[in-house]
């Protein structure tokens, strides 16, 4: 199972947050705390944490449905031998884990994680096991993108039923790019669809189009913010 998050970094609310003392105590753990006090770059480490928190959830849902996000329920634990210089040349952490406390059916798990940031965005991807992040198909666009936006790409009927109307023109970008990787990957027309669970939607899973159960071996994660929409296709081996 695959969760990611993606943060635009040139959104409004972005900058600054770091200084929201409020906010910082009550998603953040002691040690993630120190991460961001410490940091040469406070609110970008803080969005690297919130991201990873983010993508590990989306993970936990999938494999518990009872999983709430508690935030400070999901610990970052940043690899301390994983800096690397991102893309305005500052040290950021490119790998680690998320350690659950507390969460229904998965108190104790730990999801690996990693990063990839610039001046623009944050974006984290979380596993459910350990695996190799280099196989993943992953796409990170501008929810306007022309190269995503043929007519085979527009959504279904099934796929609009489970959208969110205040968001839904972002969720179409990110949806549209999760079709677009599936057909790179081979697996032709797919529909990403949220089956709903009583009062709300689950997570998405990949259907082939008109498909009654979701693609076996496979799985997909999506996620926008700001201006940005980005989708994480991944394949076990028993659907490669």
């Amino acid at each position: 199972m695959i969760g990611n998050d993606l943060v635009d970094l040139r959104a409004r609310e972005a900058g600054g947050k770091s200084r929201d003392a409020r906010f910082v105590a009550r998603v953040f753990t002691a040690r993630e705390r120190e991460l961001v006090a410490r940091s040469p770059d406070p609110d970008h480490t803080l969005w690297m944490l919130w991201a990873a928190k983010e993508a590990a959830y989306k993970v936990a849902k999938k494999l518990s449905p009872a999983a709430i996000f508690a935030h400070a329920r999901y610990e970052v634990v940043p690899d301390d031998a994983a800096l690397v210089a991102d893309d305005t040349g500052r040290p950021v952490f490119s790998s680690g884990h998320v350690l659950l406390r507390g969460i229904a059916g998965l108190d104790g798990a730990r999801f690996p994680v990693r990063w990839s940031t610039s001046a623009a965005f944050v974006h984290c991807i979380a596993m459910s096991t350990e695996g190799d992040f280099g196989t993943l198909r992953v796409a990170i666009a501008a929810c306007e993108a022309p190269d995503r936006d043929a007519p085979r790409y527009d959504p279904t009927e099934r796929e609009r039923a489970s959208l969110l109307p205040a968001r839904s023109s972002e969720s179409i970008a990110a949806r549209r790019l999760a079709r677009a990787l599936a057909a790179e990957a081979g697996l032709g027309e797919v529909e990403i669809v949220r089956e709903r669970n009583g009062p709300v939607f689950g997570p998405p899973r990949l259907y082939r189009r008109g498909g009654t159960a979701p693609l076996a071996g496979w799985d997909v994660t999506l996620s926008h913010d700001g201006a940005l929409a980005a989708a994480v296709l991944g394949a076990s081996e028993v659907g490669t």
